[in-house]
């Protein structure tokens, strides 16, 4: 399949873009948004190693899932879809259950609830930003109003999957980050971000590997700035639901 240089900047610049803005405005108006938790773990060393092997456990039941070794899909669109958030419920549940046993929240997750309105607000205004970027750097501005219409499509299963690669992304980021530090900790995770796409680069779009390292040296660069953000308001629910409609606009 051909690689879309436009597209590929019209998806960077749709994340960039909102999440800068989000930056730029909170600070200089405070009262926008909620003060980020101060996080502290005791424990940092151990809150490590417990995340780590949460995230290889997620792996795994990820692949057991993804073999069909979880549970069986169920018959019908409404059982189906029941039977696909157990399993994500099940795929997922190492988090919950590190976060139980360390008796730890979900500001360790970058995803505290306080002033959690705002923070609704602000995913909703920056998603409609977003996907008319979208629109617009792919040279579809008579399509603008997709931007509005995309948030009547809302659908509630994309929207859990999202929240919960997010949380991973938090839980894991914040655990690294009490042992190395936050720039290391944001580098590590921005770069696996970046590694990871290399199979995918080179084999769905057959790109070369002077190529695709250049794609993944701007991803990085990208994904060390949003989640240096993210990591700064110490929040991942914006970012949860920016996704889901990137995605949804995608395929409008």
């Amino acid at each position: 399949m051909s690689f879309s240089l436009e597209r590929f900047l019209a998806l960077y610049l749709a994340y960039v873009l909102p999440i800068g803005l989000l930056y730029v405005v909170s600070r200089r108006a405070p009262a926008t948004w909620p003060a980020p938790p101060r996080i502290v773990l005791d424990r940092p060393g151990l809150d490590l190693v417990a995340a780590v092997a949460a995230a290889v456990a997620i792996f795994l039941l990820n692949v057991a899932f993804t073999a069909g070794h979880l549970l069986p899909p169920g018959q019908g669109e409404i059982l189906g879809k029941v039977v696909f958030l157990a399993n994500l419920a099940i795929i997922w549940s190492p988090l919950p259950l590190v976060l139980l046993w360390r008796r730890q929240g979900l500001d360790t997750c970058l995803c505290s609830l306080r002033g959690w309105p705002r923070k609704l607000a602000w995913a909703l205004a920056l998603s409609i930003l977003g996907m008319a970027v979208f629109l617009a750097v792919e040279r579809r501005v008579g399509s603008l109003s997709l931007a509005l219409t995309a948030l009547w499509t809302f659908d509630p299963i994309q929207a859990m999957q999202s929240l919960a690669q997010f949380l991973g992304v938090g839980f894991l980021l914040v655990r690294l980050a009490g042992v190395t530090g936050r720039a290391a900790a944001i580098l590590v995770c921005s770069a696996l971000y970046g590694l990871v796409k290399y199979p995918y680069y080179m084999s769905y779009y057959g790109m070369s590997f002077l190529t695709a390292t250049g794609i993944i040296a701007f991803s990085i660069l990208v994904g060390f700035a949003v989640v240096a953000i993210a990591f700064d308001r110490g929040d991942v629910l914006v970012m949860a639901v920016l996704h889901v409609f990137l995605d949804r606009i995608q395929h409008a």
